[in-house]
């Protein structure tokens, strides 16, 4: 197994919760995964989030504070997966 990157990482989660205005919410991800340089996809609904995204190590636990730090979501309830990308 080869490894991509020894920076490049991989984040998946999702999270059930009441999102009142997934727009706004739709636009605040997507703001901080350009900050941050994170590409993936995150599915947004107005029961929770579900998302897959990829970049260094440092902007992914960028993303995973800036989502704790947000006031309508709840990380105490989140399933933070990550790992480092392979190829094969």
């Amino acid at each position: 197994m080869e490894f991509l990157d020894d920076d490049f990482t991989v984040l998946l989660y999702y999270q059930y919760c009441d999102i009142e205005d997934p727009p706004a919410i739709q636009q605040w991800q997507q703001d901080v995964c350009e900050a941050h340089d994170l590409k993936g996809r995150i599915r947004i609904s107005p029961e929770g989030l579900n998302g897959t995204l990829g970049g260094t190590q440092a902007n992914v636990e960028a993303y995973i504070r800036a989502f704790d730090e947000h006031p309508e979501l709840v990380p105490s309830s989140i399933h933070w997966k990550v790992s480092k990308a392979t190829t094969r």
